[in-house]
């Protein structure tokens, strides 16, 4: 008994320390069939600068190049920014952290569990061209941008995004600071490697035109749904001038009993989703005005507010209005409440 207690320790040290290098060799074989996809689009290119790989992880830098077409130029001239003052492409770096599995060891509290295939963290580094851009388009003091993907080895994709945006000029005022943080959860990596490749596909075939594209890729999408699979915004905090918002939802498949969805509708129809939202007294007016376009009173923005708590839609609870929504079984059900 003792010699077999000591063999199997002895097998499960040689995979953990034979193992990611074995990974990381396959890691960096499929890495360019990734970075052929973002190639695919005229207005961007991908570019690996620095591969790295070690025995247990690699790092990698890319360089990113965003042409600035005419989307842009309208963008830009809609927000009244001096189009002819930017240059004709910008640039970012991003450094990726790429754990090989089996044992995840860095940044675990990003990633599902200690086991998986591979972990990678992205970290964005902006150029002064870059930074320039997203102040001409309201978006100042980016004090982080962060990613995180995680590969089981059943083949199920995590994804965990983090911002923080120090300030934000919104129409005629300055808003923040930002706080982001959206996950993906338990998606089949192989159905969007599927979606990706026909993407590919389509695009070189030409076939972009009259909605092809769009309803190829929407009959696709469903495939990606596993049991337990789910879509989080876990944290969105907004400070503006009279007050703050505090969001945070999530829609889900339920792991027993789940039925793949043959499409778009019915994925949406098995689904589960949750959501509350934390609104200040003193923002809630201005934010009624803003959605109205700003074509109704302070009064009228009042009776309105008042509608919505006399039929139960909002909750007054102290310094802040809430709600809460719940979609499941096909219901929509607002503050414990079922909306007919």
């Amino acid at each position: 008994m003792r010699k077999f207690i000591s063999g199997f320790v002895i097998l499960l040290m040689a995979v953990l320390v034979t193992a990611p290098f074995i990974l990381g060799i396959f890691i960096q074989k499929k890495y360019p069939t990734l970075l052929s996809f973002y190639n695919l689009r005229d207005d961007v290119e991908v570019n690996v600068v620095d591969y790295q790989r070690n025995w247990f992880s690699s790092d990698v830098t890319l360089k990113v190049i965003v042409k600035n077409d005419d989307d842009l130029q309208e963008t830009l001239k809609s927000l009244h920014a001096a189009t002819t003052r930017f240059p004709p492409r910008y640039q970012f770096m991003v450094q990726q952290h790429i754990q090989h599995g089996p044992l995840i060891y860095w940044d675990s509290q990003h990633f599902p569990s200690i086991f998986g295939l591979a972990a990678i963290r992205n970290n964005v580094i902006l150029s002064e061209d870059a930074r320039n851009l997203l102040t001409a388009l309201g978006i100042d003091e980016i004090k982080e941008l962060s990613q995180y993907d995680f590969i089981t080895y059943r083949g199920n994709y995590f994804n965990q995004i983090d911002l923080i945006i120090g300030k934000i000029q919104w129409v005629d005022r300055a808003i923040g600071p930002l706080y982001l943080q959206f996950g993906l959860h338990q998606f089949s990596v192989q159905s969007i490697e599927n979606l990706l490749n026909t993407y590919k596909k389509m695009m070189k075939q030409g076939q972009v035109y009259q909605g092809q594209l769009r309803k190829k890729l929407f009959s696709l999408l469903p495939g990606m749904i596993h049991a337990g699979s789910a879509i989080e915004l876990n944290q969105f905090d907004l400070t503006m001038p009279n007050g703050k918002i505090h969001m945070s939802a999530i829609i889900g498949w339920p792991y027993y009993h789940f039925v793949a969805p043959a499409n778009l509708f019915e994925a949406l129809q098995f689904a589960n989703a949750n959501a509350v939202i934390h609104v200040s007294k003193s923002l809630l007016n201005d934010i009624i005005i803003l959605l109205e376009n700003q074509k109704i009173t302070m009064d009228a923005a009042k009776l309105q507010l008042n509608a919505f708590l006399k039929q139960g839609y909002i909750i007054d609870d102290g310094q802040d209005y809430t709600s809460s929504f719940r979609w499941t079984n096909g219901k929509l059900i607002v503050n414990g409440r079922v909306v007919q």
